[in-house]
């Protein structure tokens, strides 16, 4: 063989060899990602709202569960509804439903008007309710792992 061929096909044989070592460095830009607040801000702005109107103008049943609650025989679950929690007589077995329908409702209410679900509107609300529950009261509560405390 020809001297030249030789070294000219060593020569291709390296080359070879070589541009599979080359690397070839990249880089990432990453951006960081804005998430718009507005649907939580108008929930718990709707939420402030019920809340002062409810102060302003009590539901049909606040005066009888909100009694039940200072008695410790009724608390309030971590998604804004009454349950038993001692010994209570069926009339106001039958308050606790009618109110927890009547929170039912507007609940429904506010998350068709901000544009939330249910379950969201249920769990800040009861958020903000336990959040105004004066410590020192021994009234029951459930926490968001949904377990009974008292405050």
């Amino acid at each position: 063989m020809d001297r030249n061929y030789i070294l000219f096909s060593a020569l291709a044989m390296i080359a070879c060899g070589t541009v599979g070592c080359i690397q070839v460095k990249t880089e990432h830009e990453i951006k960081p990602i804005h998430i718009t607040m507005d649907v939580n801000l108008k929930v718990d702005k709707a939420i402030e709202e019920s809340i002062s109107e409810n102060e302003r103008k009590p539901p049909k049943y606040a005066k009888e569960t909100r009694e039940m609650f200072q008695n410790k025989l009724i608390g309030l679950t971590n998604r804004g509804y009454w349950e038993k929690r001692g010994e209570i007589t069926e009339e106001q077995q039958q308050i606790i439903l009618l109110a927890n329908a009547e929170r039912t409702q507007r609940y429904a209410e506010l998350a068709t008007k901000v544009n939330s679900t249910l379950s969201e509107v249920e769990k800040k609300h009861a958020a903000r309710y336990i959040e105004r529950i004066p410590i020192g009261k021994g009234v029951w509560y459930q926490n968001e792992a949904g377990e009974w405390l008292t405050r």
